[in-house]
């Protein structure tokens, strides 16, 4: 076979750990001839480096051949509007939506809409082209200049050196319980400082300063 194939991945579990596939050519033959195994076109691929995303058994996918039928390379998958159909329609003919996505739902999506500029990742989202409404999700909207992180369950952020905030407004709320602690010193400064118990205040130390 020479120039170029379409074809449906039938395994991609190299032996050889070498993130190739095999093809068979259903629309040549009845007999649906097969490829050896295929190396992937894979973006920056090289040494400790590259996209790792290897075509799922039933893609089809575009086969060329590097000189002869005996060196196959995959160079893409295609959708094709039966079991592999594409994430969205762009009905609006604007092309503002641009995406990543899984099996899973996993998303990374581009939106290029005016007034509505944003990126976005999201674990398991429902709805494509929305990461809002995966369970964990972060959101860059240039149009709001908000910047937001989401959990269902919870969320831990952590440096092994200093953390920094530095805003105009700060509010902490906590539905349970509260505690802020430091090994060594803390401080809590402002021009006016308010204490406040709905029940009680207690303070507790080996030696108490006031004034």
């Amino acid at each position: 076979m020479f120039g170029l194939q379409s074809g449906i991945v039938i395994d991609n579990k190299d032996p050889d750990g070498l993130h190739r596939v095999k093809v068979e050519f259903p629309q040549i033959s009845k007999t649906a001839p097969k490829s050896s195994w295929c190396r992937v076109l894979t973006p920056m691929a090289g040494k400790d480096r590259g996209w790792v995303i290897l075509p799922d058994v039933g893609t089809e996918v575009v086969v060329g051949f590097a000189g002869s039928s005996s060196t196959p390379i995959v160079l893409g998958g295609l959708f094709n509007g039966k079991e592999d159909k594409p994430p969205y329609a762009n009905s609006d003919g604007d092309n503002n939506l641009r995406l990543i996505w899984t099996n899973s739902g996993h998303q990374w999506v581009f939106d290029d809409t005016s007034g509505k500029e944003s990126m976005g990742i999201g674990a398991k989202a429902s709805s494509v082209g929305d990461v809002s409404s995966g369970t964990v999700h972060q959101i860059m909207d240039d149009s709001k200049k908000a910047f937001v992180q989401k959990s269902d369950g919870a969320l831990e952020m952590e440096a092994t050196g200093s953390f920094k905030v530095a805003c105009q407004d700060f509010e902490v709320k906590a539905k349970g319980n509260l505690t802020i602690e430091a090994t060594a010193n803390a401080k809590l400064a402002g021009s006016n400082t308010t204490v406040e118990g709905k029940a009680k205040v207690a303070l507790s130390a080996a030696q108490v300063t006031l004034g």
